[in-house]
């Protein structure tokens, strides 16, 4: 019972928060921090920075320090915990090896999408609930407007003698009224979205000289359907470790990363 407590206050949970391409996520270690909040202290390399950054083909290992004594290493910003993230390097007397690897991928919601769309039972359904609650209609259709909704019910395209959009003359003046049976959901968002991924690296070294470079670009296409919102990653990594001496080493950890995200609105 003690040790499945302490799984629990020590868990760390990573929590994706957003669909929208390129979102990154957030980290939490033991549980509730503060009353305003607290995040891990994270460290590539030993330089501060964002995980969702990295190349993830770079990572060597990852390291998380939940307990009290990481504070008193990295002080108050490690109060809630940190999270050490080491990349991959080159071996000394190792051939020069270039490896490649990328995938292509389909995501999809994770909820179904099969609105109801007809414009009968749509109508139907929202006024019989407002009805419960407020003994007044939402939608104010009066009955003529529900019987040519009716008519329409089954009409999964618009028929030349049943249009979905009417002009007609209330209180005075021209009005258009709506008929349609439009799955608007389809037409504003896909249903299938492409993401795609391309890694390359060179590693190798002699004697006293071990390094690698690596290159990696991220593609990820929203949930937008008329202009689609898109996200691209870009990212190089240079490593060099040069051995002077039996006793000095010099070390080059160069990285470089680049974002954009183009979509409608704000």
């Amino acid at each position: 019972r003690r040790q499945r407590q302490m799984c629990i206050r020590d868990s760390l949970n990573v929590t994706l928060s957003s669909g929208q391409p390129g979102a990154g996520a957030t980290y939490n270690i033991r549980g509730t921090t503060s009353p305003n909040g607290g995040s891990p202290l994270v460290l590539i390399d030993g330089v501060e920075t964002y995980p969702d950054r990295i190349n993830s083909n770079d990572i060597e290992s990852i390291t998380v320090l939940k307990d009290a004594s990481s504070a008193a290493i990295y002080g108050a910003r490690g109060a809630f915990g940190v999270i050490l993230i080491t990349t991959k390097s080159g071996k000394y007397n190792e051939k020069a090896e270039v490896s490649y690897n990328g995938y292509f991928s389909v995501s999809s919601p994770t909820t179904s999408t099969d609105y109801e769309n007809r414009g009968y039972w749509s109508v139907y359904t929202v006024n019989k609930f407002w009805q419960a609650d407020s003994g007044t209609n939402y939608v104010k259709y009066n009955d003529h407007d529900m019987q040519q909704l009716l008519a329409r019910v089954n009409d999964r395209t618009e028929h030349p003698d049943r249009p979905w959009v009417v002009e007609e003359i209330r209180n005075g003046r021209k009005q258009w009224v709506y008929y349609g049976n439009y799955d608007w959901w389809d037409m504003l968002f896909q249903q299938r979205r492409p993401v795609q991924q391309h890694n390359i690296s060179l590693s190798g070294g002699t004697k006293d000289i071990k390094y690698l470079v690596s290159g990696a670009y991220d593609r990820q296409e929203g949930i937008q359907r008329a202009h689609p919102d898109v996200y691209n990653k870009y990212n190089l990594r240079a490593k060099l470790d040069f051995r002077i001496n039996r006793w000095a080493t010099l070390s080059n950890n160069t990285s470089f990363f680049s974002s954009n995200y183009k979509s409608l609105g704000d």
